[in-house]
């Protein structure tokens, strides 16, 4: 197993719109997945990710970006994964 994999994009994100018929928790499972696949450093996953937010998503995000300050980990009001669910 390589011990220093750099980032790349093997695998690519869905974009996530924020609309009703979407399920925001696989869509979360799938960031979870590429960002595993894509060596993607934790303290990095939510400013990735917000480049694949589209829409009311989008808007919400720019919204809060200053008060988050990661993807999962850490307090639920400022990570971006706990979020989006909510």
């Amino acid at each position: 197993m390589q011990t220093n994999a750099r980032e790349e994009t093997y695998a690519k994100l869905s974009e996530y719109h924020g609309k009703s018929r979407e399920d925001i928790m696989a869509w979360c499972e799938e960031v979870d997945r590429i960002a595993i696949a894509n060596n993607w450093r934790d303290a990095r996953i939510h400013t990735i990710v917000a480049a694949y937010l589209r829409g009311a998503a989008a808007d919400y995000y720019e919204e809060e970006k200053t008060n988050i300050n990661g993807w999962s980990e850490g307090n639920t009001a400022n990570n971006l994964r706990d979020l989006l669910i909510d």
